[in-house]
């Protein structure tokens, strides 16, 4: 029988959608601002709840995560909005979403995040603040020198699979983050953040939240 030549046509294919849904998108550069700056007034050190390897973390008030959460919802709401356009309609309609944790990370060099999870919640976030030049061009650096180290990147893990040419499945998505990046996914989904060698430091908000 003699081969025939396929057109491709996206049309007539489709494929199934694996994984969390992990979003990314920026917020409002005033309202990472506004987080920031409540964020330096911050003083309780959370360390001792995260899995970082971080010395300054520290938790925001109440009187302040209500502000930054009402600020912050309308983004959740698009998370699962997207979610329903790309993953189809099964998930349930949502009715409240709670805040239960927030809290800023100034990261330094050497310090890390190794593989982890967040606790008990359905969904988690983080907000990128500031990302100062000298980490921005570390990064450069070792991207050009090596495809694994990724200085200051935040790396997603999921599945199981060989990530070569030929793989069928692709388990880690990494970006290095620009200020006012958003990022929410399920809290199951594992990740963990690179250190560099840098004398900078990195600012992030984050956060867990529960969806019913």
């Amino acid at each position: 029988m003699k081969s025939t030549k396929i057109q491709f046509n996206k049309e007539k294919y489709s494929f199934s959608y694996w994984g969390p849904f992990l979003f990314k998108t920026f917020v409002n550069p005033n309202l990472t601002k506004l987080i920031y700056k409540h964020g330096l007034e911050c003083k309780e050190l959370y360390n001792r709840k995260l899995a970082g390897q971080i010395k300054k973390e520290f938790s925001y008030s109440k009187d302040i995560k209500k502000i930054i959460h009402k600020n912050l919802k309308p983004y959740f709401e698009y998370y699962f909005e997207a979610q329903k356009e790309h993953y189809g309609g099964t998930h349930s309609k949502i009715n409240k979403i709670k805040l239960l944790d927030l809290w800023i990370n100034f990261q330094q060099k050497n310090e890390y995040n190794p593989i982890h999870t967040h606790g008990i919640c359905t969904h988690s976030f983080v907000l990128y603040c500031s990302i100062p030049k000298k980490i921005k061009e570390e990064y450069i650096d070792a991207k050009n020198k090596t495809s694994f180290t990724h200085p200051g990147g935040i790396v997603f893990l999921y599945g199981e699979g060989n990530q070569d040419n030929f793989s069928s499945s692709i388990t880690t998505h990494s970006f290095f983050p620009k200020e006012n990046m958003l990022f929410i996914f399920p809290s199951t989904l594992r990740h963990q953040v690179f250190p560099f060698k840098s004398n900078a430091v990195r600012v992030s908000v984050s956060g867990n939240i529960n969806v019913s």
